[in-house]
């Protein structure tokens, strides 16, 4: 049952983004404490615009780990702490 409630949680929340995408497509998506999310890629399957711009954000650990399990996937994402100015 968890397994399941996850995966229409993330269905939910993959429709309501690809919706504001779409209207928005000259918009910015911020993804704070993106962890191994590959929502980015998934939404491509629905229609978001190529161009749109899309931020994703986490603690420099867990980006390292973003980056050894999803490799070119994560190399846009930025390290750093989303209560700081810095980045």
């Amino acid at each position: 049952p968890a397994l399941r409630s996850l995966v229409v949680r993330a269905a939910w929340f993959d429709r309501q983004c690809a919706a504001f995408c779409r209207r928005h497509p000259d918009g910015t998506a911020i993804s704070l404490g993106v962890g191994l999310d590959t929502r980015r890629e998934r939404l491509a399957a629905l229609g978001v615009p190529a161009g749109m711009d899309w931020r994703e954000l986490d603690l420099p650990d867990v980006v390292a780990v973003r980056r050894a399990q999803l490799g070119e996937l994560a190399a846009a994402t930025c390290a750093g702490d989303a209560l700081s100015e810095d980045w």
